[in-house]
């Protein structure tokens, strides 16, 4: 049986395809909050294969800011990832598919 997230969880085509798009000009990394059973679909289902790095909260132990909604909130997952890749923040895009709460 699958689980809810297998079932409902979808890749969005204009998602994957400004992904394509800006990997041929620039270094593109995914940044996502996931637990080991949805991080395993999504390897199976090739979700990171589009990225040149990936950055999972279940392996770093952190999480995006609004995940938690709480006041431990952090901007330290940010910092991480611009710090593994020797950039300052304001040399990133961010892009989210989740809606600002």
């Amino acid at each position: 049986m699958k689980s809810f997230y297998a079932q409902n969880s979808k890749i969005h085509p204009n998602m994957a395809d400004l992904i394509k798009l800006l990997k041929k000009r620039y270094f593109i990394a995914a940044l996502t909050n996931t637990i080991a059973m949805h991080e395993s679909h999504s390897r199976k289902r090739g979700l990171f294969k589009s990225f040149h790095k990936v950055f999972l909260s279940n392996r770093i132990h952190l999480v995006k800011k609004y995940f938690m909604g709480s006041e431990n909130d952090s901007e330290e997952i940010y910092i991480y990832v611009c710090r593994r890749f020797g950039v300052h923040s304001e040399e990133c895009i961010f892009i989210d598919d989740m809606k600002k709460i």
